[in-house]
């Protein structure tokens, strides 16, 4: 697997989303995104989460961040690589506000897998993201 330079992830309402900057040091109100493409991307067929040969993208997201909120201004409106922890939303097609929460505490809603990932599974995804 491809190894990216410095990002973090956040998770919003319904979507997880990994940022060049680091969430757990920033902490961030919201953020405005539309998905406009996929980096390094591939189908993949997934078996839990309720899902038994569910077919769906695994891999970088490309999002076009327009604005935030609160502390979500510090990062700079552009293109961010992303990566998607939810698998019962498709990625937006029009600009959609998200709100940033600890890797951790995600995805949201939670009730589909039983509860937030924690910090041993969040501990996963920084060590692939960096």
């Amino acid at each position: 697997m491809m190894k990216l330079a410095k990002t973090s992830v956040i998770f919003c309402t319904a979507i997880a989303l990994a940022l060049p900057y680091a969430v757990d040091a920033c902490p961030v109100s919201t953020v405005d995104v539309v998905h406009t493409d996929f980096g390094a991307h591939e189908t993949l067929r997934v078996w839990g989460g309720g899902h038994d040969g569910w077919d769906v993208y695994g891999g970088v997201y490309m999002l076009d961040k327009s604005g935030g909120s609160g502390e979500g201004d510090i990062w700079p409106n552009g293109l961010i690589g992303a990566f998607c922890t939810e698998l019962t939303e498709m990625a937006p097609d029009t600009i959609t506000t998200y709100d940033v929460i600890m890797l951790q505490d995600g995805p949201v809603p939670t009730d589909f897998l039983g509860g937030p990932m924690g910090a041993a599974k969040g501990g996963y995804i920084r060590e692939l993201w960096g």
